[in-house]
């Protein structure tokens, strides 16, 4: 399931060189991987609950081409690798243009909250994913 996110650049994202800093793409990426669980059934309240959550363990983004402040981005969150406790996400901003803004690939962890370890992935997550192959 790939999610569209609309992104709102606020005059408070725009550094000293007239463009959206980077810190605020890391932000969005956060925001649209928020709506994608969302959209998933499994918002970050919902996992709260339940205690457990994600942990990302790693973020890879290649900036492409500036945001500034009368842009309208979009970022699509594509599901992209599936392992045991493990998800891969891959993530593409995109301004008005259709231009690529930016590409990230996103790992997280599936974490219990309480015994602070990591766990299987939520089956909630896991059907999204593309089947790999034993």
């Amino acid at each position: 399931m790939e999610t569209v996110t609309t992104i709102a650049i606020e005059p408070n994202h725009i550094d000293e060189l007239g463009h959206v800093n980077n810190t605020f793409y890391v932000a969005y990426l956060e925001q649209a991987r928020g709506d994608w669980y969302e959209r998933a059934g499994i918002s970050f309240s919902q996992m709260n609950e339940r205690g457990i959550g994600t942990v990302l363990v790693r973020l890879d983004i290649q900036f492409k081409k500036e945001l500034l402040l009368e842009d309208r981005p979009t970022v699509h969150t594509i599901p992209h690798r599936l392992g045991n406790k493990s998800f891969v996400f891959r993530q593409v901003m995109y301004n008005q243009r259709k231009e690529v803004v930016a590409e990230a690939a996103v790992t997280n962890v599936m974490f219990d909250v309480k015994q602070r370890k990591s766990i299987p992935v939520a089956e909630e997550i896991r059907k999204f994913f593309p089947k790999t192959e034993e």
